[in-house]
């Protein structure tokens, strides 16, 4: 009998596989922090001997869940201000907190960065989350350290934006320092193994042609990822075509920015055309049923956006415009909001959010 070591037995095992296997009286051998061995309870204890065991009777055993889509900087902002839409929450709770820790970043001071990281990572990993992708500003190497500390895989994305009031206002990092900042990350997560990174773009609305370009362009030349926020609000969708007469997925299509390496969180005002798009580019989305609902920005296709082939998976955005990490409760309310939006009660299923969901 071979030493493991952890054996986790006679639970039902939900393995995520192509024919949704699920094993009633299954196990699971860990060792080295990886699963080794999986299949029935019996057949697993005669063949290992663990270290520990964990009994699964009653429970289900599921793959660790996938957030992503967060901003770990607005931890400490549960239960902020309600009743605010998009535009004007991101102007009195969002914008400030930003602009707080880009201060603090340019004196030295990575306080509220570290602990609010420190505090997401607890929450998350009590969530069930095992890897989460974290979309910052102005996020120093250190805060790598946290991520590797508590064992979370984070996928960490320095947000870029050159056209907002912020910017104007010179209270953002200055381009040069930016770039700067970005090689330093990604040199550090080189370095381990559990943290990868991605390059941000805020949104369509707060990012010049020439900026989106040139990050599409950074990407590629350094064989990383790119996360933006597509089509949030009516908002956007608008002002997309007053500025440019075409809708926000089009513009960042034709822009060359569009690809399998990019996830756009949100997706929600889209055309026919963008669900099309999306699709044939391969562009993933981060569907954030919870947000999109308290900040009344809509209700996202997924139905539709699944039915083309796009693959979709799930976010709960933030603590300060979702107030918890609870992904399954984002399952329940993902799955809820296809079916009334669509009036049809098989519009999502339950395991079509679970395979959302990890």
């Amino acid at each position: 009998m071979q030493p493991i070591d952890l054996l986790i037995a006679h639970g039902a095992v939900v393995t995520m596989d192509a024919r949704r296997t699920i094993l009633y009286d299954g196990a699971l051998a860990i060792d080295g922090g990886r699963i080794v061995d999986l299949g029935p309870a019996d057949q697993l204890e005669a063949r290992y001997v663990p270290a520990r065991t964990i009994d699964a009777r009653q429970r289900a055993v599921l793959p660790g869940l996938i957030d992503t889509h967060h901003h770990f900087l607005q931890n400490l902002l549960k239960g902020m201000p309600d009743d605010l839409e998009l535009v004007e929450w991101i102007d009195c709770v969002s914008s400030p907190r930003i602009v707080l820790a880009v201060r603090g970043y340019l004196a030295g001071d990575y306080g509220l960065q570290i602990h609010s990281s420190r505090l997401g990572c607890v929450e998350a990993l009590r969530s069930g989350i095992t890897c989460l992708l974290n979309m910052e500003w102005a996020t120093p190497p250190e805060v790598i350290d946290v991520f590797e500390t508590l064992g979370l895989r984070v996928v960490q994305t320095l947000t870029l934006t050159d056209v907002d009031q912020w910017t104007r206002e010179g209270v953002l990092l200055p381009e040069a320092e930016v770039w700067d900042l970005a090689d330093r990350v990604i040199e550090r997560c080189r370095r381990s193994n559990l943290v990868q990174f991605r390059y941000g773009l805020a949104c369509p609305n707060s990012c010049s042609p020439a900026l989106i370009r040139k990050v599409r362009a950074l990407a590629t030349q350094n064989e990383v990822a790119i996360h933006i926020h597509i089509a949030e609000t009516q908002f956007e969708w608008d002002n997309m075509h007053r500025l440019y007469g075409k809708t926000p997925t089009r513009h960042l299509h034709d822009l060359g920015l569009l690809a399998p390496d990019v996830l756009g969180a949100h997706c929600i005002w889209l055309s026919d055309e963008d669900v099309a798009l999306l699709s044939d580019t391969g562009t993933r989305v981060s569907h954030n049923p919870e947000c999109n609902m308290k900040v009344a920005d809509g209700i996202a296709p997924i139905a539709k956006m699944l039915h083309a082939g796009v693959v979709v998976s799930l976010g709960t955005d933030s603590c300060a415009v979702n107030d918890n990490m609870d992904m399954f409760e984002a399952m329940r309310v993902a799955a809820f909001l296809q079916k009334v939006s669509r009036m049809d009660a098989t519009a999502l299923s339950a395991y079509q959010v679970l395979e959302m969901a990890t």
